[in-house]
């Protein structure tokens, strides 16, 4: 899973304890999506290979 912590520090995702709720940038999101693509197609791969 992607790290939320930037280079200076801070964290990409912020609790609002009060609203009960969690943000992030879109760029956070993106980074997300990427690596949940990325992992099912590397399991998909692995899954081909093994059949042969």
């Amino acid at each position: 899973m992607p790290d939320p912590i930037q280079k200076d520090g801070t964290s990409a995702v912020v609790l609002d304890a009060e609203a009960d709720t969690v943000s992030m940038p879109m760029w956070y999101w993106r980074k997300i999506v990427n690596y949940i693509i990325d992992t099912q197609t590397a399991l998909k791969i692995a899954g081909a290979e093994k059949q042969k």
